[in-house]
């Protein structure tokens, strides 16, 4: 496959050819470890990376993420950024999964390498189980992509750090869009879970600033959200 002369020309499927752009740009085409000779001596500095690398229902959504992780370091080490250190990134999975985080957490905590940032999680309720614990440890957490309102708290997470907006960063624009076209009375439908429900709470707060009344919160869950939308659809406005 030819490579492409800029990322605007790459195909969905080329992927791992933007790595090789990207890593050519540096000069890092044969540098397969992502190091180059003069960082042999530098001063390790490890990164724990928990990603969703398989989960309950077969996906493996932190492989992307795993990857970008990776060329991230490549590139900070070639770059020198921190002249006399080397990043390492410990890799690890939490299946999504609360306890198997915390589980992947204690066992590089008690390792023998000094862990001195997380980098994950993908999954909220995850990253809000690492958020609780990472302060005993004065180790800096950094989410790439959970969007919980509830990680927003800085007395509860205060070494708590995201790359991706929370999810009620939008309540805003949903509010003037339903103010934009004169609806008065709306109802909300959500998943009974804290990500869900936490961002239509602050939804209401914003719809009601705008004199709108939400004259429905309905919640479900997996085994029952078909009963909940017929109660939806009988709701008389």
């Amino acid at each position: 496959i030819s490579r492409p002369g800029n990322l605007a020309d790459v195909a969905p499927g080329e992927i791992f050819d933007v790595f090789k752009l990207l890593n050519s740009s540096l000069g890092l085409e044969n540098d397969t470890d992502g190091t180059s000779s003069e960082l042999n001596n530098a001063k390790h500095v490890h990164i724990l990376g928990l990603f969703e690398l398989t989960t309950k229902l077969g996906g493996r959504s932190g492989v992307s993420e795993l990857m970008a992780a990776n060329l991230a370091v490549q590139h900070v080490n070639a770059l020198n950024i921190l002249p006399g250190y080397k990043l390492i990134l410990l890799i690890n999975d939490t299946q999504c999964d609360p306890g198997v985080a915390v589980d992947r957490l204690f066992h590089a905590i008690y390792s023998k390498m000094t862990v001195f940032m997380l980098l994950g999680s993908g999954c909220s309720n995850v990253s809000e189980a690492l958020a609780q614990v990472v302060p005993y440890w004065n180790i800096i957490q950094v989410s790439y992509g959970s969007k919980s309102p509830a990680l927003s708290d800085r007395r509860k997470f205060p070494l708590f750090f995201r790359t991706a907006a929370p999810d009620s960063t939008h309540n805003i624009a949903k509010a003037r869009f339903i103010k934009y076209h004169k609806w008065q009375m709306v109802a909300a439908f959500s998943q009974s879970e804290n990500r869900y429900l936490l961002p239509i709470n602050h939804l209401i707060t914003e719809l009601e600033k705008e004199n709108v009344t939400c004259i429905s919160t309905v919640t479900f869950s997996s085994d029952n959200y078909k009963d909940q939308l017929q109660l939806l659809k009988v709701t008389k406005c």
